[in-house]
């Protein structure tokens, strides 16, 4: 097994730079990490911060700050792209070790170079994994300090040990020595606790949920630990919660609130233009299947058969029957109100991109072709002066549109005869866009990717991820 090159990079640059570093969680799960299948869990020396983040950087990743709500202590999070695969590989950086309540981590381990001094390189893989005995005694502690508060009061009778944890504590067991896990346990200077610690990570102490809640009990007693007050954690805990559940809504949805985590030094916005029948819409979805995993991502669509805001729409459509359905007015009031909507959502991406978020378009509008690849649609010459001023206040909307710098657009190639496969209904608009590709424009600082859509779709999403992670704003020297 081959590590991704990104992983390779980031732990040969630790390692030149001399930063004590470690895997310090789930190795029994190390291969897939090295692959970018699951996150890495990654322990440095607190006092290397500056020189590890540089080594991050030079290792191609890039900083992804979580929503305040979701933040802790002592942990930063950092992504980067491998080119190879498309695959997002997510490094949760630890200075410090902290556990505890969900949402919260509100107990302090103060273990860090204990664990750093535990580490030697992994037998198959190389990488510096943490002592098992001491990752055994790490899962231990950090099980039980995860109970809610209120667990003791309700008892251990429905109370047992995840699915995933008793798998993980049956495989340090087979790697753990007896003796080191009892040595560990005594880094809690509590002897009754490092007694219940040990012959739980053992599996001679009570069972499951009974020995958690033995270890929970003792644990706001160890003097060496610094945890925060159970009331204020808590509460803290549920606020954070409540926030999560309010930006995860529907409402939180419909108003593009951010949920996932941004971009330093800034994100971008991405548009995909193509003919029908040349795959923007799945090559879009697929993109932001696997980037909203890791990052904060928004998508719309600027075409006019669906939108992101069945509000506007339902409003746009109530002032055009009022005005007349079908009259040229009526047509002329449609096309200001879908040239405001594109607007709105343009200046919504910018500011949303700015701040650290990946906004993907599904198609880009440009003014210089008429009733065409999202152009304008009112035409003056001749019409009533409710038409022209219409006119008017859609080409200086689109003009406004056109001097947002900073997309990138990606061009969608594919021949006549493919889009005709894929989308036969559309013979029409596919003939009526054939040829026309090549001479859309956009303005000033908008950079125009070619890409081939005919690729088979992960060929096309792996060279529209590697476009888009390479264009990201670099940060500064």
């Amino acid at each position: 097994m081959q590590p991704l090159a990104v992983v390779t990079a980031l732990f040969q640059a630790l390692s030149e730079r001399a930063i004590a570093h470690c895997i310090f969680k789930s190795v029994e799960h190390l291969e897939d990490s090295l692959l970018g299948l699951t996150d890495i869990d990654l322990l440095v020396d607190e006092r290397r911060q500056r020189d590890c983040r540089e080594a991050l950087i030079s290792a191609g990743f890039r900083s992804a700050k979580s929503q305040p709500w979701a933040r802790y202590p002592g942990i930063e999070d950092w992504v980067s792209l491998d080119p190879a695969t498309a695959r997002i590989v997510h490094v949760h950086l630890h200075f410090r070790l902290h556990t505890g309540l969900k949402y919260v981590k509100d107990l302090h381990l103060p273990w860090e170079r204990d664990v750093l001094s535990s580490a030697k390189p992994h037998p198959v893989h190389g990488v510096p994994v943490i002592d098992p005995s001491l990752e055994l005694v790490l899962l231990v502690v950090r099980s039980a300090a995860a109970l809610p508060p209120r667990t003791a009061v309700r008892g251990a009778q429905d109370l047992g040990v995840g699915e995933g944890t008793q798998r993980e504590l049956v495989y340090l067991r087979e790697k753990a020595v007896p003796a080191q896990v009892g040595r560990y346990a005594h880094l809690l200077k509590d002897p009754t606790l490092a007694r219940h610690v040990a012959d739980m990570a053992l599996g001679s102490g009570p069972p499951g949920g009974e020995g958690l809640l033995l270890i929970k009990a003792r644990l706001s007693e160890e003097p060496r630990l610094h945890r925060l007050r159970t009331s204020r954690a808590k509460s803290q805990q549920l606020r954070r919660k409540a926030i999560r559940r309010g930006v995860r809504s529907g409402i939180g949805r419909a108003l593009h609130v951010p949920s996932g985590k941004r971009l330093g030094p800034g994100g971008l916005v991405v548009g995909l233009v193509g003919s029908d029948g040349s795959g923007k819409s799945t090559v879009i979805a697929e993109v932001h299947r696997r980037l909203a995993a890791k990052v904060d991502v928004q998508r719309f669509y600027l075409g006019r058969a669906r939108g992101p805001a069945p509000a506007f729409d339902r409003a746009l459509s109530g002032a055009t029957m009022r005005l007349g359905r079908g009259t040229s007015a009526a047509r002329a009031a449609a096309g200001v109100g879908y040239a405001l909507q594109r607007w709105l959502i343009l200046r919504r991406s910018a500011a949303a991109a700015a701040g650290g978020s990946l906004v993907l378009l599904d198609r880009y509008p440009q003014r210089h072709l008429f009733r065409l690849f999202d152009g304008p649609m009112i035409v003056a010459e001749g019409a009533h002066w409710l038409v022209r001023w219409c006119a008017r206040v859609e080409r200086s909307l689109f003009a406004s549109m056109e001097r947002q710098p900073g997309a990138l657009i990606m061009r969608l190639h594919v021949r006549p005869e493919v889009a005709l496969a894929r989308k036969p209904g559309e013979g029409a608009a596919i003939r009526a866009k054939a040829g026309l590709l090549d001479q859309l424009r956009f303005g000033h600082g908008v950079t125009v990717v070619e890409v081939d859509g005919e690729q088979p779709l992960d060929s096309v999403v792996r060279t529209v991820m590697n476009e888009i992670w390479g264009r990201l704003p670099q940060a500064p020297s």
